[in-house]
């Protein structure tokens, strides 16, 4: 539509102060939370798999998803989906290689933040 300012033409910065209604503040403290709650979400989902509980580590990863996607962290979110997708039918060795995969990921944008 006209006059409206397509997503791929702002920055990380401004899509993330869109997504929380242009509070600066709240963009400040989502970082902050980010640096800390993303990395320990990790962990826990590693946990989550090691113990074979499937349904915590589900809820986590949807969870992961949705506080990335108001983070505009696509790469993130992408490697989530791809992991719900396939989640009930990979084998383990693949879970383990896809959340190797998430991690890295995770560590990258929280590097950048």
């Amino acid at each position: 539509m006209e006059g409206m300012e397509d997503e791929r033409d702002l920055g990380w910065s401004e899509r993330v102060l869109r997504n929380m209604g242009g509070n600066q503040q709240a963009l400040e403290k989502a970082k902050e939370m980010a640096r800390v709650d993303f990395p320990s979400d990790m962990q826990e989902m590693v946990k989550a798999i090691q113990r074979g509980d499937v349904v915590n580590f589900k809820q986590r990863l949807h969870a992961l998803k949705g506080v990335s996607q108001i983070m505009a962290a696509e790469e993130i979110v992408e490697q989530v989906v791809l992991m719900e997708n396939r989640t009930e039918s990979a084998d383990p060795d693949a879970i383990k290689r896809d959340l190797s995969e998430l991690e890295k990921r995770v560590m990258e944008f929280c590097q950048r933040l």
